[in-house]
């Protein structure tokens, strides 16, 4: 058997002084930290708790109830948020690529424009599920392209979908890098399209047998900002209103100029809902998302409810139009020609001036809450030349209203300033536009002394023409007096 090396091991002693140094040095560090650290006050640990609080829901008090997952309302005018459920959560509103779809597709072409239903489109509308089903759309039949918007806003047709999709791109694939394209210019980070139809698209099986289905995502908030987009773009208001903002609406959509009446699967909701300008519903087998326009009170409001149970829509779409309705008002800012607050001013040349709201300007308040904050912050668009007029843009002033949302008001001059020297001159022309009335009474007057003095001068004229005709029918008199005088001593001489 082969033997292991030996090895030696030799026992090291630590002396003692070392190891009681160690323990000195150690006590009198823990004795340091213990006297110098304090402990966290009261107020910081409620603090740390408050942080670990989810913050509390501005909407509560609203009365707003429905079975969406996710939702979110704002005014579209503004675009100023009204309510929020889950507003920033990544969900699947099959919708908004149908929305997405018509803008790209509206901006390149007419809305007359015929396009060519492929066999792709007609498969697809040979397989859609009645509500959403085309009658009589063949491969090789000419639709126009107002016709298949309204299709997939009224009836969510997915075949209306490709056919505007191949029309733009030629296919799929390539208009879905265009959609996606566009979703970066709009700056909604938060979007990502896979076709235009909405749809979830299979993929290849998971190691564990389970199909790869890929989603589209979004927000609510990113949805409400590209529906607002194409809500308010001049582009589109002629297909807004035709596919959009009415129940029901007939075309004549073909070469052959046949007429066809296409209506909204949700037609009955305007009998049934308050307020209701526009709706849009689209369902992915069971998952119902409403894109829904509500307009009363001097205002309109986008509604997007996500994930609607079904068979609840008309429901939820009351309860958001009663609550919306119920608690906001269309309320005035600033009137035209009110003058703004005398702490803020501006100067042109060295000569100092007030200041006038240009227009007036109506926002959506929030019953019982604060008109808008104490922050005003103006903003001057000078240096400033003379002359200055009551109507000239010399600056901007922003509000800010409580809930982050900033309106920016043009402002003009409180009077006009011609010169800086002429500062009586100034004044007297101010004092006559700020007064029409005084410069009424002043015209009048010197209207009067100018009639005044033309009937003087005029009556003057005329005495002095009746003098002048005596003085020569004097004359004349005399000269007639002296000649028959000589005639009279002729005779006499005679």
């Amino acid at each position: 058997m082969a033997s292991c090396p030996g090895h030696t091991y030799r026992k090291i002693r630590i002396p003692l002084l070392r190891i009681r140094s160690a323990c000195r040095f150690l006590l009198c560090a823990f004795l340091l930290l213990a006297f110098t650290l304090q402990p966290l006050p009261a107020t910081a640990l409620e603090d740390f708790a408050a942080l670990l609080e989810p913050a509390p829901d501005p909407y509560t008090d609203l009365g707003i109830e429905h079975s969406a997952t996710a939702a979110i309302v704002i005014e579209i005018g503004r675009g100023m948020e009204l309510y929020a459920k889950e507003a920033d959560k990544s969900v699947h509103i099959p919708a908004l690529s149908k929305v997405m779809t018509a803008i790209l597709v509206l901006q390149r072409f007419p809305a007359d424009t015929y396009v060519t239903v492929s066999l792709l489109a007609e498969e697809t509308n040979s397989a859609a599920v009645p509500k959403s089903h085309l009658d009589g759309f063949a491969a090789g039949d000419k639709f126009t392209v107002e016709f298949l918007v309204a299709s997939m806003f009224y009836i969510d047709s997915d075949a209306a979908a490709i056919a505007l999709a191949e029309l733009h791109s030629g296919s799929e694939s390539a208009f879905a890098g265009i959609m996606n394209e566009r979703a970066g210019q709009l700056e909604l980070f938060d979007t990502v399209f896979l076709n235009s139809t909405g749809r979830a698209v299979a993929g290849s099986d998971e190691p564990d047998g389970e199909p790869d289905t890929q989603y589209p995502v979004t927000t609510p908030r990113d949805a409400a900002k590209l529906v607002r987009y194409f809500l308010q773009s001049d582009n589109y208001e002629r297909t807004v209103n035709t596919a959009f903002r009415t129940s029901s609406t007939r075309f004549f959509p073909t070469t052959d100029a046949r007429s066809i009446e296409i209506t909204n699967n949700l037609a009955y909701a305007w009998t049934y809902v308050d307020y209701l300008s526009g709706l849009f519903a689209s369902d992915d087998s069971g998952t119902v998302s409403l894109l829904a326009t509500f307009a009363a009170g001097g205002f309109e409001t986008l509604s997007i409810l996500v994930d609607v149970v079904p068979g609840e829509e008309i429901i939820d779409l009351q309860q958001l139009s009663g609550g919306i309705y119920r608690n906001y008002v269309n309320t005035v800012l600033v009137r035209s020609g009110q003058s703004v607050p005398e702490t803020i001013r501006d100067s042109v040349e060295g000569t100092v001036f007030g200041l006038r709201y240009k227009r007036t300007v109506y926002y959506v308040q929030r019953i019982g809450s604060a008109a808008v904050t104490d922050e005003m912050q103006y903003t001057s668009a000078g240096p400033h030349t003379l002359p200055l007029m009551e109507e000239d843009t010399v600056g901007t002033m922003t509000f800010t209203l409580p809930n982050g949302t900033k309106i920016t008001v043009e402002c003009a001059p409180d009077r006009t300033i011609y010169s800086v020297d002429s500062g009586f001159a100034n004044k007297m022309l101010n004092a006559f536009k700020n007064n029409p009335d005084l410069y009424i009474i002043i015209l009048i007057c010197t209207g009067a002394v100018v009639l005044a003095a033309l009937y003087k001068t005029g009556s003057g004229l005329v005495r002095l023409y009746w003098r002048l005709r005596l003085r020569k029918a004097e004359r004349a008199l005399g000269s007639a007096e002296a000649l028959s005088g000589q005639d009279v001593d002729d005779r006499h001489t005679a």
